[in-house]
């Protein structure tokens, strides 16, 4: 019953910890994809906003441009970062679960092979017990055998000692 029990349980850890990694897996791609497209989006709208204000106006030509560069550096520098916190999170997570399924199996592996060596050594001790028991039964029935033989031959010794003394 305790093995079922075990097999079970590492099943269930072992699919736990793949749909863990799976979702996890999902979850990182569309979170990169999200903030790639965004910053995509955010640098296409600040280009044409200023190329077309820069355009409009002759004076802020050189700056426009200026400012363009800025900002798309700032939006690549800020998409870079959050998807690195993203998988540095998601690693960190994933590293946890497996590491607690791991210890999960472990302490299960454990308690099983505990109880199963307490449940052969009771059952040892218990065997033991009762083989001794029954020898010393088996000693006790033999002494009783040589008793009950000692004390037939006395018996018969005593009434042949007292035939012959009858007859004498």
């Amino acid at each position: 019953m305790m093995v079922i029990v075990v097999v079970v349980r590492v099943v269930v850890v072992v699919v736990v910890v793949v749909v863990v990694v799976v979702v996890v897996v999902v979850v990182v791609v569309v979170v990169v994809v999200v903030v790639v497209v965004v910053a995509v989006v955010v640098v296409v709208v600040v280009v044409v906003f200023f190329v077309l204000f820069a355009s409009s106006s002759r004076c802020l030509q050189s700056e426009g441009v200026v400012v363009v560069v800025v900002v798309v550096v700032v939006v690549v520098v800020v998409v870079v970062v959050v998807v690195v916190v993203v998988v540095v999170h998601v690693v960190v997570v994933v590293v946890m679960a497996a590491v607690v399924a791991v210890v999960e199996v472990v302490v299960v592996v454990v308690v099983v092979v505990v109880v199963v060596v307490a449940v052969v050594v009771v059952v040892v001790v218990v065997v033991v017990a009762v083989v001794v028991v029954l020898l010393l039964l088996l000693l006790l029935l033999f002494a009783v055998a040589v008793v009950a033989v000692i004390a037939m031959l006395n018996i018969s010794m005593v009434f042949l000692i007292s035939l012959s003394l009858k007859f004498t």
